[in-house]
């Protein structure tokens, strides 16, 4: 059997966004044992930390719609999750956008299930995502700094930010490339800085890929080299709009390709007939979205009424989005 791995990977993490970043497409619903399931594919792949949810309240995300991991409460992921914790590491991600979690956030139990919180804002909103990594931190947390859409952020926004961060209660600090819209050149170079500011104040980098022009895995390559410590990956690529960088692939260039086993048997027995209700993955609209450096979600309204009954229409959304 050839071996596939690569030793560009050797040392870097792996974190699994399947159950939060995958979420997207499906508001959380996911089948019964669809996450515990995940989880032990991961284990046994060679994951790192897996990530299973946000941490929300009811005021924004209704529970009559949103499923469990929308909300990721202390005693339904003790219930579901630790059992099959092992070596894992478990992380949650809160959303300054739409979160109400501010002095909210739990104390971390010794028998708690979540070990990384992770705060996403945008550049905007730099300031509340400082308090709620401190609140994050004081309450006993690992965290993580994922300051989104820097592929439409100048050079001095990108560097003030990092100085804010690196002088926060981050542990971890992430590279965004939320539109998809970064080519490996521009995160080789983004990533060395990344890297050196968060390594110069002893904290670690990380990277997140989306997969709109079909760059996520050469990019998630790209940062490796540059020195990120951890990498975001969805099995499948599963996530919103085009989705991420693909787990199976980023652990058979980490370790082999029989490694991956597990999750290809997940992904027969539980993901490919899940795909067959929620849709993700490339589509013309979705490179054209991060040609445009814009949210993938415009795409994705774009694609829902316009391709019912017919057709997808890229060349509409083209025109709808540059003046010819």
């Amino acid at each position: 059997m050839s071996d596939y791995s690569s030793g560009i990977l050797r040392g870097v993490h792996i974190l699994d966004c399947t159950l939060r970043d995958g979420a997207l497409c499906c508001d959380s619903q996911f089948p019964d044992m669809f996450p515990e399931s995940l989880v032990c594919a991961l284990s046994a792949s060679g994951v790192d930390v897996v990530e299973l949810g946000f941490k929300s309240t009811d005021k924004n995300f209704p529970k009559s719609k949103f499923g469990s991991l929308r909300f990721c409460d202390d005693e339904y992921l003790y219930e579901h999750f630790a059992k099959l914790k092992g070596n894992l590491k478990f992380a949650a991600m809160i959303d300054v956008l739409s979160s109400d979690m501010y002095g909210r956030i739990p104390f971390r139990k010794e028998a708690g299930v979540v070990d990384i919180l992770r705060v996403c804002a945008y550049y905007k909103n730099l300031s509340e995502m400082v308090d709620l990594l401190a609140e994050a931190k004081s309450k006993g947390y690992e965290t993580a700094a994922c300051l989104m859409a820097v592929s439409t952020l100048p050079d001095s926004n990108i560097d003030a930010a990092l100085d804010t961060l690196c002088s926060s209660s981050a542990d971890i600090i992430y590279l965004m490339d939320s539109f998809g819209a970064l080519l490996p050149q521009r995160v080789l170079s983004l990533s060395q800085r990344y890297s050196f500011a968060a390594h110069s104040a002893g904290r670690l980098a990380g990277a997140h890929f989306h997969d709109n022009m079909q760059l996520a895995f050469a990019n998630s390559l790209s940062a490796a080299i540059a020195g990120v410590d951890i990498i975001d990956s969805s099995v499948g690529g599963m996530g919103k709009g085009a989705g991420n960088c693909r787990t199976e692939a980023i652990l058979s260039a980490k370790f082999s390709i029989a490694k991956i086993r597990p999750i290809m048997v997940f992904i027969q027995n539980y993901l490919n007939p899940f795909r067959e209700r929620f849709s993700w993955g490339y589509r013309p609209e979705y490179a054209i979205s991060a040609l445009k450096n814009i949210n993938s979600k415009v795409a994705t309204a774009f694609i829902k009424e316009n391709s019912v009954g017919s057709s997808p229409r890229p060349a509409d959304f083209y025109d709808s989005l540059f003046a010819r």
